[in-house]
């Protein structure tokens, strides 16, 4: 249940909120701020994929650990 029923329903509701956010467009300025997460995520993914590529896997090892303040 908790790896198909909680998945399925949560991207549902992304998706339907997502949706309600753009359709239609609200007033400006608070238009802009759907397509800047876009472009923002875009970047990311771009990023991410030239990483994976270029074979730089071991910031994967050290992801999530903290850094050493003494």
């Amino acid at each position: 249940m908790k790896h198909v029923i909680f998945p399925v329903a949560s991207t549902t509701a992304l998706i339907i909120i997502g949706w309600k956010s753009i359709v239609p467009l609200p007033a400006w300025p608070v238009w802009l701020a759907p397509f800047i997460a876009a472009v923002y995520l875009g970047a990311g993914l771009i990023v991410l994929a030239g990483h994976l590529r270029a074979g730089r896997r071991e910031w994967m090892n050290r992801a999530g650990e903290l850094p050493d303040v003494a």
